[in-house]
């Protein structure tokens, strides 16, 4: 049994290997060009969040707003909740800005934080996130604040 491979097979096979690679490369560098983005752009995302934060508290309580973020390496170790350390201008003490996942959606919170660690109160930062936070059980609630506290630490 002789296999007889068509004339064009290789030069066939060469092209689409040469497509999907270049395919494959411009993914790639998509990719790569998003993550850099995403990367330097922390500060000014940083900055666009606690502007954001500080509009909503001066709507709710004028004297509250949020200082330069604190560094991420402070609170890595224990934290086990996603969201950004803030320090507060008003007192010694800081801030997490986080999101509560409640039926499906993504409702932004900050939870203000005294200087022992120990969660003061938690600051829906919209009014469905205000909704949300009434109906949420209280377990759930404490979950959250467990979890401040112990990356506050």
């Amino acid at each position: 049994m002789n296999a007889v491979l068509p004339k064009d097979f290789f030069r066939n096979l060469f092209f689409r290997t040469k497509d999907s690679l270049l395919l494959g490369a411009w993914i790639g560098g998509i990719i790569l060009v998003g993550g850099l983005l995403w990367f330097f752009t922390q500060s000014l995302r940083d900055e666009f969040l606690k502007n954001s934060v500080n509009q909503v508290l001066a709507m709710d309580d004028g004297n509250r707003r949020l200082g330069p973020p604190l560094s991420r390496q402070k609170f890595r170790r224990g934290e086990s909740l996603r969201g950004r350390w803030y320090s507060r201008a008003d007192s010694e003490g800081r801030v997490m800005v986080f999101a509560v996942m409640t039926d499906g959606l993504r409702l932004p919170c900050a939870a203000m934080v005294s200087q022992d660690g120990l969660v003061e109160e938690i600051i829906p930062l919209s009014l469905q996130a205000e909704r949300a936070l009434k109906r949420l059980p209280s377990g759930i609630l404490k979950t959250y604040i467990l979890r401040i506290e112990g990356g506050a630490l």
